[in-house]
């Protein structure tokens, strides 16, 4: 694949491969947060097929957090954040079969369980610029960072949004 755009003939869909990049990103981070509200679903039958099957597979370990009644409204608030960042073309174009493109689905699960702090320091700026870009003050970034107060999953993912999109390197 390259950067030029990426056309299923079947649907007519066209995406550039930065975009498929960045919505695997995201149903990956999405897959690794439920399934740490599930570790004992996880197993390697299942963890290949989320890699080829993203989309599919978001969808059945959702259903499953919600029959187990796992999931909670901070699970929600993480998923409506980051879904309404993924295109529904991205469905379309499963089963993912290159491994250079479905290895930003696996860095999503792995980023989906990184630390606040960790997110703060990997923007790389002051704690008062990440205030300014994302309309609060430095004192609330402050209090993030230490641990002193939680972080809302709007905020959260504003500043993973300031890191620009890692699902490219």
């Amino acid at each position: 694949m390259t950067e030029t755009e990426i056309r299923r003939n079947l649907y007519d869909i066209y995406m550039t491969e930065t975009e498929i990049r960045r919505n695997l990103y995201l149903l990956g981070q999405i897959y690794g947060y439920l399934s740490n509200l599930l570790p004992d679903y996880n197993n390697p039958n299942r963890l290949q097929y989320a890699y080829i099957y993203p989309a599919n597979a978001v969808t059945r370990i959702y259903h499953e957090c919600r029959r187990t009644g796992k999931l909670t409204k901070q699970a929600e608030d993480y998923i409506s954040e980051r879904i309404n960042d993924v295109s529904p073309e991205i469905d379309e174009i499963q089963p993912i079969n290159t491994t250079d493109v479905y290895g930003s689905f696996i860095v999503g699960t792995y980023h989906a369980k990184r630390s606040i702090k960790a997110v703060i320091d990997c923007t790389g700026m002051t704690q008062q610029a990440i205030a300014d870009k994302i309309g609060v003050n430095r004192n609330t970034v402050r209090r993030w960072y230490s641990g002193e107060s939680e972080i809302s999953e709007k905020y959260r993912y504003k500043i993973e949004k300031l890191i620009g999109n890692p699902a490219e390197t």
